[in-house]
């Protein structure tokens, strides 16, 4: 009897482990309501203090990804559902990284468009290579192991894509401040 109880545990624990939280298409678009029902204030708040269009149109899409997670990881409880949602926060900052380094890309002359592109390019192989090598110091041999690792890859890759947001954002509007 104490083995099938222990069994049973045992699977339940794995169960849950590795269950994924489930959004609805109506808790997504809840949440994203959520959210939305917010912006009009912050806009207000940011148009107070005379912001540009362009850095309140930022700070409203970094608004809009920051509290998505939030209220996504609410939703969660084990290691490798946080890192699903870190992961899926990394993915939101890529497309507006994408966003941005399109509008950066519209404004540079020629030339100056190979520099950006050059950049990026160089950019992506450090990002690889960074993720790379936090892989090679997680392995076992140098002491790595355990279920926090999915939440080290996952704010590894999101700083790293969080980061190059704001650089080609801040490469954005120092162009355009001075247009």
């Amino acid at each position: 009897m104490k083995n099938i109880l222990l069994s049973l545990f045992s699977c339940l624990f794995t169960l849950n482990l590795y269950a994924q939280v489930d959004l609805s298409p109506a808790k997504v678009k809840a949440i994203k309501q959520k959210i939305e029902n917010k912006i009009p204030a912050l806009k207000l708040k940011l148009q107070k203090f005379r912001e540009d269009t362009a850095t309140i149109t930022f700070t409203l899409d970094t608004f809009r990804v920051e509290q998505y997670n939030n209220e996504h990881l609410k939703l969660v409880s084990t290691d490798s559902e946080m890192a699903n949602v870190t992961y899926e926060q990394a993915k939101n900052y890529d497309v507006l990284l994408n966003r941005y380094y399109k509008k950066l890309m519209v404004i540079l002359k020629d030339d100056d468009k190979k520099t950006l592109m050059q950049t990026q390019k160089a950019w992506l192989v450090f990002r690889d290579n960074e993720v790379k090598l936090n892989n090679t110091i997680e392995k076992p041999a140098y002491g790595g192991g355990g279920t926090v690792l999915a939440l080290n890859d996952s704010g590894l890759y999101l700083n790293l894509i969080k980061t190059r947001t704001l650089a080609i954002f801040d490469y954005y509007i120092r162009i355009t401040e001075y247009h």
